[in-house]
């Protein structure tokens, strides 16, 4: 397995050499799906939560669902494209579970995890402003 942990590969051309080599030797890639141009990641402006009502309400910059979704979409067609195996780290959306269960009932090669905190936490809990439930990618509404 090879990943650039907790940053996404965002350049298609380099994941898509990434998943050729590894197809090599029956590796696979890890990635972890966050568009850093639509999550602005990196800079002061950077996303704090899930986009949506309560982000609006709160004035925090908010995170995108398709920021996720649109890296999953593109590593799932060119893991496709190549023949190699993909692994996504920490799925968060509704629409990321539908993307590798598209992948799946198609024979690509995607495998996925989730964590117990995008399970359980809501987009309604940073009302608090307590800082433990900011994770990244951000937690979603339910």
């Amino acid at each position: 397995m090879f990943s650039d942990d907790g940053h996404c590969v965002a350049d298609p051309q380099l994941m898509r050499r990434a998943l050729e080599y590894v197809k090599s030797f029956g590796g696979f890639i890890a990635q972890h799906a966050q568009d850093p141009s639509l999550t602005s990641w990196g800079t002061a402006n950077a996303a704090q939560m899930n986009e949506g009502e309560v982000s609006a309400v709160l004035g925090l910059p908010g995170w995108p669902s398709v920021a996720e979704e649109a890296i999953i979409a593109r590593d799932v067609l060119l893991a496709d494209y190549v023949g190699s195996r993909l692994h996504i780290c920490h799925v968060s959306t509704k629409g990321s579970v539908d993307i590798v269960r598209w992948a799946k009932q198609r024979g690509i090669s995607v495998t996925a995890e989730v964590t117990p905190h995008h399970l359980l936490l809501t987009d309604e809990l940073v009302r608090s402003y307590d800082p433990v439930y900011k994770v990244n990618p951000a937690a979603h509404r339910s």
